[in-house]
């Protein structure tokens, strides 16, 4: 398929959120991984001008996670994602007491899921909420969901997490 032109910017589901929360006032702290590559600067640019703590980002040999989202004319889209980097967030990487993890945590299912359910565990037991983005096609363990105090769904997603819990589409 051929378009017509593309736009390079930056984004993801936890950069635009983190993004979203500093401008918005909170104090947001980012933890993830970006490459060494001419994308990380294009990632963290914007989040580092709003104020958005990054020093829980890691630098990987990993390219930095991208996503290419073509939308045709009546407006439907398909995102092909590359976690890229993010593949390699490990549970270790992750803050160990209530100092380094804020009174709600959102995470995103483009990060290994043993990881966001490591994190799930440790954010709960330290009284955290949690925000849950479901997107990039996962499944979500559905025995984690009572865990969660937000979750996130596109109509494709909804319909999966339905299906497993064997409720109807209405």
């Amino acid at each position: 398929m051929l378009g017509p032109s593309y736009t390079l910017v930056a984004g993801g589901k936890g950069g635009n959120q983190a993004l979203a929360a500093a401008r918005a006032g909170a104090s947001t702290r980012m933890v993830g991984a970006v490459g060494r590559d001419g994308f990380a600067e294009i990632a963290l640019a914007d989040m580092a001008a709003a104020g958005v703590d990054l020093t829980g980002v890691a630098r990987r040999t990993a390219p930095t996670g991208c996503a290419i989202i073509c939308v045709d004319r009546a407006g439907q889209n398909m995102i092909a994602v590359a976690s890229g980097a993010n593949l390699k967030i490990r549970e270790r990487h992750l803050p160990t007491d209530r100092s380094g993890l804020a009174a709600w945590s959102s995470c995103r299912m483009e990060v290994p899921p043993a990881q966001n359910w490591a994190l799930v565990a440790r954010a709960r037991s330290l009284g955290s909420r949690l925000l849950l983005n479901v997107g990039a096609g996962r499944g979500l363990a559905c025995d984690y969901s009572p865990a969660l105090g937000w979750l996130v769904v596109n109509e494709i997603e909804a319909v999966m997490i339905a299906g497993r819990l064997a409720l109807g589409r209405e």
